[in-house]
């Protein structure tokens, strides 16, 4: 650090500024320079006011001679006041010098700092600008996707309804066609009980038909043999009269008959057209509601395909909420601990990290995908490498569900183009105890190399501490605990295995 050496120098008596040669001349004729009074009265006055003092003074009385002779003692005594002075003047201007310098490191110190409290501020309003556009957002984006969730439960209870009615009448018209079919089962019965008595009512007209036809050969018959026997024998007439009405009688019995046969088969005729009219409307009816089904189906199909769909949608905006929720509660913890880091200069690459509520966070870290959870960030020296730790509570990999999982992380810092690259960072990271007597902590201590994104893995980057440990002694108290990391070594250079 260089050394700034001043050219000009005050005086202490008038304070007034004088190059460093003219001093002594400056001493001997300064106005405010205190002399003692050369009366002997023991009074010290100022030389500019010395002329003044002899003519008020109590011994002005005394001889020239005196006067004179206390003047050149006068004289001497300045002259060796003055070589005192000197010393003390290069004694003070030496203190002034280091003084000097360690005020010019302590204004650029102090200039380092603000400006590193004004980038932090800007940064911290630039943070908190972000923080509340992203609340404001997650806020909309649930608004919205709360009434998105509420019109379509709105949608599906709706379709549900429309659902049942269907199905409901879907069993109705099921019933109905039963009905209908048992309808056309009896009618198919009558029909063909119908085609039987129309069999038999064609038998029996034929059997008439017959029975009229050997009648009217009798009659003719019987004509002839009565023309031929009427002269023979009168009593035969009165026979056969007899026996034409008899054959009259049945003559008009049977023709009665057939035309009621007649007409009961048009009734029948006409009841089975109307019930064939009344199954046909029936089965129109049955395809237009298959075919309604079908369509009720389909969109049913489609709005559980939709429904599925928003579901794994929700699951995944509920997983990014979750893991913007947690990025947010990071910064703000980012933030909080900055705030302290600053005014502490925690820049000695040690950090004690407090993690709260471990149990919400861990049945959070169960529920959720594997977010970390992050430190504030640190440095292992002033204008160092910048990290912070990372915790999984619910573990990662093969270690999920049964371990916490924990790396230290080398983040992007402010002075990275000034540091040196590749680096070798090896931590402590400690799990501490917490019990009554501090002397009876059972810290878990383990040492790793931190990592740095898109270096290559190494086996040692990562430590796990089961879950069952922690049920044990007293890691968790007031459902928080403390992690503790410890910068051990920086290896600038070094190839990574």
């Amino acid at each position: 650090t260089a050394v700034m050496e001043y050219k000009k120098t005050s005086c202490y008596f008038c304070s007034e500024w004088l190059e460093n040669g003219s001093f002594k001349e400056h001493v001997r004729s300064c106005g405010q320079v205190l002399e003692k009074c050369p009366n002997m009265c023991l009074a010290y006055v100022q030389r500019k006011n010395l002329e003044a003092h002899l003519k008020e003074c109590p011994k002005s009385t005394s001889t020239a001679n005196g006067a004179n002779f206390f003047s050149t003692q006068n004289l001497n005594d300045v002259e060796n006041r003055l070589l005192v002075l000197e010393q003390d003047i290069q004694t003070f201007r030496s203190a002034l010098n280091e003084e000097i310098r360690q005020r010019l490191h302590l204004i650029t110190d102090i200039g380092g700092l603000k400006r590193r409290n004004e980038v932090t501020d800007e940064w911290v309003a630039k943070v908190s600008d972000i923080l509340g556009a992203l609340k404001t957002c997650m806020n909309e984006e649930t608004q919205s996707r709360c009434i998105d969730v509420e019109k379509c439960k709105e949608d599906i209870s709706r379709l549900m309804y429309q659902y049942h009615d269907m199905d409901e009448w879907r069993m109705e018209m099921g019933l109905r066609l039963d009905g209908v079919q048992s309808d056309v089962i009896q009618d198919d019965n009558w029909r063909g009980h119908l085609e039987l008595m129309e069999a038999q009512n064609a038998e029996q007209s034929r059997k008439i038909i017959q029975l009229e036809d050997e009648l009217e050969n009798l009659r003719m018959e019987v004509k002839d043999d009565r023309t031929e026997a009427h002269q023979a024998n009168f009593m035969t007439d009165e026979k056969f009269g007899a026996i034409d009405l008899i054959l009259e009688d049945l003559h008009k019995a049977l023709t009665t008959v057939k035309s009621e046969m007649i007409k009961t088969l048009q009734s029948l005729q006409a009841e089975v057209d109307s019930r064939a009219n009344i199954i046909t409307e029936l089965v129109t009816k049955q395809t237009k509601l298959d075919f309604e089904l079908k369509n009720m189906k389909h969109i049913v199909h489609e709005t559980e395909d939709k429904c599925d769909k928003f579901e794994k949608v929700s699951a995944d905006t509920k997983a990014v909420a979750s893991r913007t929720r947690q990025e947010m509660n990071d910064l703000e913890v980012h933030l909080t601990y900055q705030k302290k880091l600053f005014s502490i200069h925690n820049t000695r690459g040690h950090l004690i990290w407090k993690l709260d509520d471990y149990a919400v966070k861990l049945t959070q870290a169960k529920e959720t995908q594997s977010v970390p959870l992050r430190s504030p960030i640190f440095c292992n020296k002033q204008y160092g490498y910048t990290m912070r730790l990372e915790v999984f509570l619910n573990g990662i990999g093969t270690w999920k569900g049964r371990n916490i999982i924990a790396c230290l992380s080398i983040v992007s810092g402010e002075y990275d183009t000034l540091l040196p690259w590749p680096v070798r960072i090896d931590a402590e990271i400690t799990l501490r105890d917490q019990p009554e007597s501090l002397g009876e902590a059972q810290n878990i201590t383990k040492v790793l190399v931190a990592k740095r994104k898109n270096d290559k893995y190494e086996t040692n980057q990562y430590i796990h501490i089961p879950h069952k440990i922690l049920s044990t002694c007293h890691y968790v108290k007031n459902d928080a605990i403390f992690f503790e990391v410890r910068i051990l070594k920086c290896s600038v250079g070094e190839k990574r295995n």
